[in-house]
């Protein structure tokens, strides 16, 4: 999304909506698709102010939420990817435990393995079957870039971008044609043992049959990722909300079905690109004003917890007050001007 400047009443795709004493046009900042910020610092020098922004979510807004243990998409066919590979995904961990993020497995023919570490490093399995890598930390409730990397001498795993760990191998990756994939859970070792799901938010799964990615370190794409003709498996979870079917974005017909790999798997929860966009209300009143009203249309059954930090690149932020549910009214909270010199304020917004 290029930079744009919003006017009063002005619409901005996604991003953050800041206001200065100095100036009361907002400006935007990088998107985060499901949240809606505002940072409220200094003076107003109006009796009334009343700022417009829509903010809606653009078309790779959307992201699939594993919210529990069981949660999983059973992908039809099998891949092939001999000799090179990379495995990555966008996501959002919500916890420190360890999980699956993608798996194909042949009982001893094939195991394709790539998850999240315990502190949310990133851990792979490719040419020697059984015998993991793994490396690396990163924040929980952040999007995250993680990548596996196999180019026939070296796997190596990057977060961000960055190189976190390496060894020499060699062969090629064992591939078998009767494989199980899937995203999330599965139950293996002849329906004996469950291999759990990572939790957070997943934006972009893609599988290729070459090595993407070399050296210390490179810029990732935190987003959609796109598809070529080396993509062998591509989902950007941009679906609707009510989701039981995913189609593959590669255009090998690797079509994703929630729910459905073992008895008791669950499924994971779209967000789907937003239908209409949600506009913030920020009026303060009086000529020296102490409190700031935020207000916004609701979507009945949605959740919106409103949060705060002093500042964008603080980790934790706190909830401002309890979540509130959408009816369908316009809803508000209220902010004390004065508490802090700079404050930032952001909604989480869960659909249904």
């Amino acid at each position: 999304m290029r930079n744009q400047s919003l006017p009063l009443g002005g619409e901005l795709q996604a991003g953050t909506v800041e206001f200065y004493q100095s100036n009361l046009n907002p400006k935007p900042h990088n998107p985060l698709r499901d949240m809606h910020k505002i940072h409220l610092t200094g003076s107003l020098p109006m009796t009334v102010v009343t700022i417009c922004g829509a903010i809606t979510n653009t078309s790779n807004a959307g992201y699939a939420t594993f919210s529990q243990r069981t949660d999983t998409i059973s992908i039809a066919g099998n891949t092939v990817l001999e000799s090179a590979a990379t495995y990555e995904a966008v996501v959002r961990p919500y916890t420190t435990l360890r999980g699956l993020i993608w798996n194909e497995i042949e009982a001893f023919a094939e195991d394709k393995q790539f998850g999240l570490t315990t502190n949310c490093g990133v851990y792979g399995y490719g040419v020697l079957v059984g015998s993991t890598i793994g490396g690396g930390t990163a924040t929980t409730n952040e999007w995250h870039h993680y990548a596996f990397v196999y180019d026939g001498l070296e796997e190596r795993l990057y977060i961000d971008g960055n190189l976190v760990k390496s060894r020499s191998v060699s062969g090629n990756i064992p591939d078998g044609p009767q494989s199980q994939m899937v995203v999330g859970a599965v139950v293996r070792n002849n329906a004996q043992t469950l291999y759990d799901s990572f939790l957070g938010d997943i934006d972009s799964l893609r599988i290729s049959k070459v090595a993407r990615y070399s050296g210390d370190s490179f810029t990732p794409i935190i987003g959609d990722l796109p598809s070529d003709a080396a993509t062998v498996l591509l989902y950007n979870f941009n679906d609707p909300t009510g989701t039981t079917v995913i189609m593959d974005e590669s255009g090998n017909g690797h079509t994703g079905i929630l729910g459905d790999t073992f008895t008791g798997a669950t499924s994971p929860i779209f967000s789907g690109p937003a239908g209409d966009p949600v506009t913030l209300m920020i009026k303060a009143s009086g000529a020296t004003p102490s409190t700031i009203t935020i207000s916004w249309q609701s979507t009945v059954g949605h959740i919106y917890q409103p949060e705060t930090a002093g500042s964008l690149a603080d980790p934790d932020w706190q909830d401002f007050g309890p979540p509130i549910t959408g009816t369908g009214a316009t809803l508000q909270i209220f902010a004390d001007k004065n508490e802090a010199a700079q404050k930032f304020y952001r909604l989480r917004i869960s659909a249904p």
